[in-house]
């Protein structure tokens, strides 16, 4: 029997990397909870790897795509 199943990843919206390519998770929330895991950030809607945003001297979160953050977002 053919049985087709939907699996989910995140990709940073800056860079396009997966956040774990070897682990695809049954659910949204998981791929979410693995991506939280490895420091990636989710920011005005869009996901970002520990690759595409850092923190500034102000304490503001930059990414790579030229948005800044406060830390509270």
């Amino acid at each position: 029997m053919l049985i087709k199943e939907y699996f989910y990843n995140i990709e940073c919206d800056c860079c396009k990397t997966l956040a774990d390519d070897s682990s695809w998770c049954a659910d949204p929330e998981g791929a979410k909870e693995v991506a939280d895991d490895n420091s990636w950030r989710t920011l005005g809607g869009k996901h970002y790897c520990p690759k595409c945003w850092h923190y500034g001297d102000d304490d503001n979160i930059y990414t790579n795509d030229g948005n800044v953050w406060d830390d509270d977002t």
